[in-house]
């Protein structure tokens, strides 16, 4: 499902909406951010490597069924387990999109993406998956970015016209 950019928030606010997100664009650090943000409603410690499982896609091109592993695989000591693959491109999407259906109740996979234009195979399988979010990380400008100006202010207790 495409997440529109007005509902980013409340998508992050609440991710339990979709079983997997796929975070792009051209802002890396937003997509980062955006990334632990949404790791965080999932496991309370990111660091926790025993309910988060992080692959490249080196990875799983080398060993594509490790993807399918991770996402099946049933939780030990914890209620949720995390599956973060950082980097991706589109020579992954065909494993991504094989292995989302073998996502065990419980797991969330975040996949991370530099920017995707609007044909990109990952871009195009998340937002019309209903498994997946697709989010975008776009730089903030024009209206964006007096809004971003006006809630960190807001937040530190200022006020802007």
């Amino acid at each position: 499902m495409k997440i529109a950019p007005k509902d980013i928030d409340r998508f992050l606010a609440a991710p339990k909406s979709a079983k997997a997100a796929l975070i792009y664009g051209p802002d890396h650090g937003l997509v980062r951010q955006r990334g632990d943000v949404v790791g965080s409603h999932i496991l309370k410690d990111l660091a926790d490597p025993s309910n988060r499982s992080d692959l490249s896609p080196q990875q799983i091109l080398d060993d594509p069924a490790r993807l399918s592993h991770e996402l099946a695989a049933m939780r030990l000591t914890a209620d949720r387990r995390l599956i973060v693959v950082r980097d991706a491109t589109d020579k992954i999407a065909a494993a991504i999109e094989e292995s989302a259906s073998l996502l065990h109740e419980g797991n969330f996979l975040i996949v991370c993406a530099d920017d995707l234009g609007p044909r990109s195979p990952l871009r195009l399988m998340a937002e019309s998956s209903a498994v997946f979010a697709a989010v975008p990380c776009y730089k903030d400008e024009g209206v964006g970015l007096s809004q971003l100006i006006r809630t960190t202010l807001r937040g530190h207790g200022f006020h802007a016209d």
